[in-house]
């Protein structure tokens, strides 16, 4: 059996959106806080291991970095997605009023 329309419950669309927007504001305040202990940590160690956790650190600081950004994104079309469905809804009912006698 193929399914031919997808059913779009905005409100829960929404409100996925405002719980990945809370966790990433969440992530990027912890992030903040790991950069900063991050910089007080480097000034309390010399040698090798110290420039290797550095590298490794901001490599993955980085990625972190990279993934907030690709949450962004995906909250943008998930807002994009409810306001153009929520558009076509309306626009089907006043077409739908508009014919009823």
């Amino acid at each position: 059996m193929m399914i031919n329309e997808v059913e779009i419950n905005t409100k829960n669309l929404n409100r996925d959106r405002f719980n990945m927007s809370s966790e990433l504001n969440s992530i990027q305040n912890s992030m903040k806080e790991m950069f900063e202990s991050i910089k007080e940590l480097d000034t309390m160690w010399e040698g090798n291991a110290k420039s290797e956790f550095i590298n490794q650190f901001i490599k993955d600081y980085a990625t972190l970095n990279d993934i907030c950004k690709s949450m962004v994104e995906f909250m943008d079309c998930m807002k994009y997605a409810s306001e153009e469905y929520s558009r076509c809804k309306n626009t089907v009912n006043d077409l739908i009023e508009a014919i009823k006698l």
